[in-house]
């Protein structure tokens, strides 16, 4: 998901704040998962150490965002955040496949864990997460990386829910096999919460289109101009998670001293009706579309002049 957003959100002390927590409650689980054997803390710890890099990557990437372009980095470092998107899926990913292989092998043993230690443990970690995931709930809504961010705690407050309930079970019903079966639940949360975000985040590092722009509507706005003959070359990707840039050949009849107003009015649609921010246009004349048509060009169309600054507008 990516639109157009301005960062007025503290972004570096919610997640300041989101760090200090879980790091808290990962010392925690440690400890006490230790101490009474219990697979399913130490997997919801080692879990939750994913999330503190997690967590710190998607503040990176933000910080990252924020650095201006230069003539080195003309898009300055925008792609960090799709970056951060991406590791962070494909560690998690990676994470809860090794977690499952562990739980698979202990089906079997004795476990000895006290449930009562278990449940209440787990019980800070559903608030500690349930609390860090507010802090993004808002930010989750337009920017794909602090969805990954959000998407995590709240699946992380689940999971620390489903130990809870594993606890509770276990008193009335002291199996072996119920602690690890929950770690394997805790695995399938986590990988049907972070495939989607594997998924679109690798979908844009490969520069295809965000999936909230539909290039055919795009298409379809573009040709319903009157001044629009025909369009070609149109290429929608995300610069980030919060920006999108489309590039377009617009052919008209005949550009003359209003192009650059046309221009505008063309770039005005597409920023305000997609929300794409950043917009690049060159115009050709009929004429010279036709004749290209007719001679079998293969070289792509330079664009006609009009005035200095008028046939290519970037914005």
């Amino acid at each position: 998901m990516t639109h157009q957003h301005t960062h007025t959100t503290n972004y570096g002390r919610l997640f300041g704040i989101g760090i200090a927590l879980n790091i808290g409650y990962v010392l925690l689980e440690l400890s006490f998962g230790w101490h009474i054997n219990s697979l399913a803390l130490l997997a919801d710890a080692a879990h939750n150490v994913g999330d503190v890099a997690g967590l710190l990557l998607a503040w990176i990437a933000v910080a990252m965002g924020n650095i201006k372009a230069n003539q080195r980095h003309t898009f300055a470092w925008k792609k960090a955040s799709i970056l951060a998107s991406f590791f962070n899926a494909a560690i998690l990913l990676l994470a809860m496949g090794a977690l499952a292989w562990e739980a698979i092998s202990r089906l079997d043993q004795v476990n000895n864990a006290q449930p009562e230690t278990i449940i209440w443990v787990a019980s800070v970690g559903v608030i500690i997460n349930a609390i860090t995931a507010a802090l993004f709930i808002k930010g989750s809504q337009s920017d794909l990386n602090i969805r990954g961010a959000f998407l995590h705690m709240a699946a992380d407050a689940l999971v620390s829910l489903a130990v809870v309930i594993s606890g509770i079970l276990y008193i009335f019903w002291p199996l072996s096999w119920l602690d690890p079966m929950m770690s394997l639940i805790v695995a399938t949360v986590v990988v049907l919460s972070t495939w989607s975000l594997f998924k679109r985040s690798t979908h844009l590092l490969f520069e295809g289109v965000p999936d909230d722009i539909n290039p055919e509507s795009v298409s379809d706005a573009l040709i319903a101009h009157p001044h629009v003959q025909q369009i070609h070359d149109l290429h929608i990707w995300a610069m980030s998670t919060t920006e999108n840039s489309l590039s377009v050949h617009l052919v008209i009849n005949q550009p003359d001293d209003n192009s650059f107003e046309l221009l505008e009015e063309i770039k005005e649609l597409i920023r305000h009706q997609f929300k794409i921010s950043h917009v690049t246009i060159q115009i050709e004349s009929l004429s010279f579309a036709e004749q290209c048509s007719s001679l079998s060009c293969t070289f792509d169309p330079q664009p006609l002049s009009v005035n200095s600054g008028d046939s290519l507008l970037n914005s």
